[in-house]
């Protein structure tokens, strides 16, 4: 799965929030930069205390609170954003990726559905629940997910490629074969075209080796 997608810059407030919201902020982030995490997170959480209508804020101070180690915190402070804002996929993502850290796989897999629930023709998010299901061994699941990616117009090469990668592992040259055929439609015969070409055939040789093998009547 991929990475946090939530920037982690700390937001500004703006004048609604007040001067003093801002000159915590702005202490944080120097602690932020001083190395100071444990200082800059309780600054956050006096922020948040003050303004706990602010989901960019509470998401700001879960992402800092999970750098500490504190997932505790971290994930009130997301649940709380996604009260606020329950569509906000970044949000969720977060959530997602904290619950698959802690080995939560339910409360995981939940998260990524509302990923897909929130935005079906997100091709990160159906990219997401293919490698969480691949990493959870649920093989025809990620198959699915990962034909659906593909099948997205905004998939881009890391989601053909994670599912090219996949599909030679699990040997189904069938469905590798359409779906190189939907890449080549959209990105034309490139290096990454032939890189996984020359990876289908080196899995084609070693399946054909493999069904040729005498039986050992040893």
């Amino acid at each position: 799965m991929t990475k946090a997608r939530t920037k982690s810059p700390l937001p500004r407030m703006g004048v609604d929030a007040g001067d003093q919201i801002q000159t915590i902020i702005n202490k944080a982030s120097r602690e932020i930069n001083a190395g100071r995490l444990d200082t800059a997170a309780s600054l956050l959480r006096e922020a948040v205390n003050r303004v706990p209508g602010s989901s960019e804020l509470l998401t700001a101070a879960a992402l800092l609170s999970l750098q500490i180690g504190d997932t505790a915190n971290a994930e009130i402070s997301l649940l709380r954003a996604l009260q606020l804002s329950p569509t906000d996929k970044d949000v969720i993502h977060d959530l997602a990726l904290m619950y698959w850290s802690e080995g939560k796989l339910m409360a995981t897999r939940d998260m990524l559905q509302r990923l897909v629930d929130v935005d079906p023709g997100d091709a990160d998010s159906l990219n997401d629940v293919a490698v969480f299901e691949d990493q959870c061994g649920n093989v025809g699941d990620a198959t699915t997910a990962f034909k659906l990616a593909v099948t997205v117009p905004g998939a881009t090469r890391k989601v053909f490629e994670n599912c090219f990668e996949f599909l030679l592992r699990t040997g189904d040259l069938v469905s590798f074969r359409s779906v190189m055929g939907t890449y080549l439609s959209r990105y034309a015969d490139d290096e990454v075209a032939h890189k996984w070409q020359n990876e289908a055939a080196q899995t084609t040789t070693v399946l054909s080796a493999a069904t040729r093998k005498e039986p050992c009547n040893g």
